[in-house]
């Protein structure tokens, strides 16, 4: 909830920029939309899609942090026994959100220039894999993934039916060159991406995991 102005200049905002289409668009898919509650929702939501190129509405969903994303994520892709690969150093919870669900981890050195190991990569998969997990920027290493590695794991799922979990909370934080998403060019990608790091918003829990519909259906 928030208070009667904040209210009416948020209402003002949605109604007459570009945000108003999406706002249209959220009310004919089912949304409910009572204004005094949702607006901040609603207008975090229209910035977040719009920050995706062909990203549909119902591609995304908003969860509680990114920890909830990926654990939402693991729950619907991973069965006990499946195989999980992580490149390390990585974000802590990734290895305590896998045991939860069951998963093995394997892990993968990139050491000393933090960048994955394709060879190594080849070596990780086995029919057991379910699931990479790819994380540029880099938490903790601020390692910066290149397009040509990115494209060169995408190319190893592809082969082999793997999903992609793309965590890219961070790439607002890419000083030379431009980010490149693995979501790009391949369908099975669950994206991660929030407000906690770009908009110092660490408080909110705001994390939204865009992944194409015919993935969901699949």
């Amino acid at each position: 909830m928030v208070d009667n102005n904040h209210e009416v200049e948020l209402r003002v905002l949605l109604k007459e920029n570009e945000h108003a289409q999406i706002f249209e668009k959220l009310k004919k898919a089912g949304a409910v939309l009572r204004d005094e509650e949702n607006l901040i929702d609603i207008y975090f939501c229209s910035n977040s899609i719009t920050s995706f190129s062909g990203v549909e509405m119902d591609e995304v969903i908003i969860t509680s942090g990114t920890s909830g994303g990926i654990y939402l994520a693991l729950l619907t892709l991973i069965d006990p026994g499946d195989e999980i690969i992580i490149f390390d150093p990585y974000f802590v919870s990734y290895k305590e959100l896998a045991m939860l669900v069951g998963a093995k981890v394997e892990y993968i050195d990139t050491y000393p220039d933090f960048q994955p190991n394709i060879k190594e990569l080849k070596k990780a998969i086995t029919p057991q894999t379910k699931l990479i997990i790819i994380n540029s920027p880099n938490n903790p290493t601020g390692a910066v993934y290149s397009e040509k590695v990115i494209r060169e794991i995408v190319k190893i799922a592809r082969k082999n039916n793997i999903f992609i979990l793309s965590d890219e909370v961070y790439e607002k934080f890419i000083y030379k060159g431009k980010h490149f998403s693995p979501a790009s060019i391949y369908n099975n990608v669950i994206t991660l991406n929030g407000f906690s790091k770009s908009a110092s918003m660490t408080g909110w829990r705001v994390v939204m995991p865009p992944v194409r519909k015919k993935s969901l259906r699949e």
